[in-house]
C-alpha cells in the first residue's frame, strides 16, 4: 500500500461540506417582548399610585356627598398645597382647585406606591391574598400618620376639613384596597407568566453530520 501523497488528507478536509447549524429555541435567542426586572420596577408604582389615587378619589368624592358638604370640597381642600387655605373654602368643581387637588393627591399616592413597592418587593408567585391586603393597610395607615403628624398643615391632605372620621377611614381604606389590587394584578401576572415559561419544551439545536 503506497504512503498518501502530502496534503491529500487536507485537500479533502477542505473540499468537505459544513453545513450551517441554526439555534434553536434553547439558544438564547429572543422570541418575543418580554418586560424585565427594570421596567416591571419602574411600572409597578406607577399603577399602584394610579390604582390607589383612583379608587381613594372616588372614595372622597362620595363621601364629600354623603356627609352633606360637597363632593368636590374633599379634593379641592388638597389644593392648599398652592393656594393655601382658601382651597378650604371652595366647594365647587374647577380646574383651579379641583384638578390640581387631583393631581397633588395623585402624586402623593405615587409616592406612598414607591415606598409601598419599596418595603414589599413583588415576588415571582402570588402572595397569600390576607397579607397583601394587611401590608397595603399598614402603608395607609403608615402614610396617615405621617399626613397628620409631622407634616406642615399646609401640605396636609385637607380634606379632614370636610370628611367625618368615618368617612376619613374608608378613603384610607380605599386607599389601601387600591395598592393591594395592583400588587396581586402584578404578581398573579408574573406568576401565570413563569408557570407558561416552565411548560415551554426545550428543543436541543439541531445537529447536521456532512458525509
Amino acid at each position: 500500500m503506497a504512503p498518501p501523497r502530502p496534503g491529500m488528507r487536507f485537500a479533502a478536509a477542505e473540499t468537505m461540506p459544513i453545513a450551517p447549524v441554526s439555534p434553536g429555541p434553547s439558544s438564547g435567542a429572543s422570541t418575543g417582548p418580554s418586560a424585565g426586572p427594570e421596567a416591571l420596577s419602574f411600572t409597578l408604582p406607577l399603577l399602584a399610585g394610579a390604582a390607589a389615587s383612583a379608587l381613594s378619589s372616588v372614595a372622597l368624592v362620595v363621601c364629600g356627598h354623603l356627609d352633606g358638604r360637597s363632593a368636590a370640597a374633599p379634593t379641592n381642600a388638597t389644593a392648599q398645597w398652592l393656594w393655601g387655605r382658601r382651597a378650604l373654602l371652595k366647594t365647587a368643581v374647577s380646574a383651579r382647585y379641583t384638578v390640581v387637588g387631583y393631581l397633588v393627591h395623585h402624586a402623593m399616592s405615587t409616592l406612598w406606591a414607591v415606598i409601598h413597592c419599596r418595603m414589599h418587593p413583588r415576588r415571582a408567585t402570588p402572595r397569600p391574598l390576607v397579607r397583601t391586603l394587611t401590608e397595603a393597610a399598614g402603608t395607609a395607615a403608615l402614610a396617615y400618620v405621617v399626613d397628620y403628624t409631622v407634616t406642615p398643615q399646609r401640605l396636609r391632605p385637607g380634606f379632614e376639613h370636610h370628611l367625618s372620621g368615618r368617612s376619613m377611614l374608608a378613603v384610607y381604606a380605599a386607599f389601601a384596597l387600591g395598592l393591594a389590587v395592583a400588587m396581586r394584578a402584578m404578581e398573579a401576572r408574573e406568576g401565570a407568566r413563569g408557570e407558561a415559561s416552565a411548560r415551554t419544551p426545550t428543543q436541543a439545536p439541531a445537529r447536521s453530520d456532512a458525509p
